[in-house]
């Protein structure tokens, strides 16, 4: 290689690792900032959900006894 070419080659790795640094750092802060909120938020709409099953369940159950007693 010639010293030009192996300029570039140094200059284009050390492009790439301050992109990867970049990246990197974006990376750390979607993760310490934004997932626990989501996790917050996913938690809280698995327990409404569960919630509005059981009284979906619970009132499809009255509504067949109530048929049955009419019957």
């Amino acid at each position: 290689m010639t010293t030009k070419n192996g300029n570039t080659l140094l200059y284009r790795v050390d492009q790439l690792e301050k992109s990867f640094e970049k990246i990197d750092t974006k990376i750390d802060k979607l993760l310490e900032n934004h997932l626990p909120h989501l996790d917050k938020k996913i938690t809280s709409l698995s327990t409404t959900i569960k919630l509005l099953s059981a009284l979906n369940l619970i009132g499809i159950i009255i509504g067949a006894i109530f048929m049955s007693l009419l019957r």
